[in-house]
């Protein structure tokens, strides 16, 4: 009995493995990419694009200024959007139409964007709309707020309402940083160094000639 237990407990291991490796697989080969993108990369590895060898970079270029900004302030080299557009990318590689129906328009009828048949199959798209956070709504009131009294140079105000915004969401990394920011421009003084001049950076609040 504990050997056959054993010999089950094997054997779902190795088919656990064996579902796994191809995932692995393209998160590889995926690269860089896969730091970020991850549902995108998840959704490109169930198409037949890893197999036949089309990556990221096929369709995304390079996109080294992308890669490097990790804020997401530069885009890809080739980001396409609309029908026509998918379409023109799509045939780059399949010059001669859909291998299905041979069309040369209208791909995003039976595919999305990275090559997944039926788009709204249930079981390959989540079709239900995604529920925003509630504290959203409270947490962007605060934050315009907490722009509108920098702009004044208010940083009291401005500071207040971006802690504000932190309470309500303390996960919030950049309602954190924003007060950061208020607050060393209502404290600029730094032991050991003189501050020359009153231009700061906007970013931090630091003074950018000591």
């Amino acid at each position: 009995m504990a050997r056959s237990t054993l010999a089950g407990l094997i054997l779902l291991a190795a088919v656990l493995t064996a579902q796994q490796q191809p995932r692995e697989s393209a998160f590889r080969q995926a690269g860089v990419c896969s730091r970020c993108h991850v549902v995108q990369v998840l959704e490109w590895s169930a198409s037949k694009h890893p197999a036949a060898g089309t990556g990221c970079q096929s369709c995304h270029g390079k996109s080294e200024g992308h890669v490097a900004n990790e804020r997401n302030e530069v885009k890809p080299d080739r980001l396409p959007h609309g029908d026509r557009e998918v379409a023109l990318l799509c045939a780059s590689c399949h010059a001669a139409g859909c291998p299905k129906t041979s069309k040369t328009s209208g791909c995003s009828s039976c595919h999305h964007a990275h090559a997944l048949s039926n788009p709204n199959d249930k079981q390959l798209r989540q079709t239900a709309a995604v529920t925003e956070d509630p504290r959203l709504a409270e947490v962007r009131r605060h934050m315009a707020e907490g722009e509108r009294q920098v702009t004044r140079q208010d940083w009291r105000a401005a500071r207040e309402a971006f802690a504000a915004a932190a309470r309500v969401m303390p996960d919030n990394r950049r309602a954190a940083s924003r007060a950061r920011m208020a607050e060393r421009r209502l404290n600029p003084a730094m032991p050991g160094l003189e501050i020359v001049g009153d231009a700061f950076d906007p970013e931090s609040g630091l003074p950018l000639h000591v």
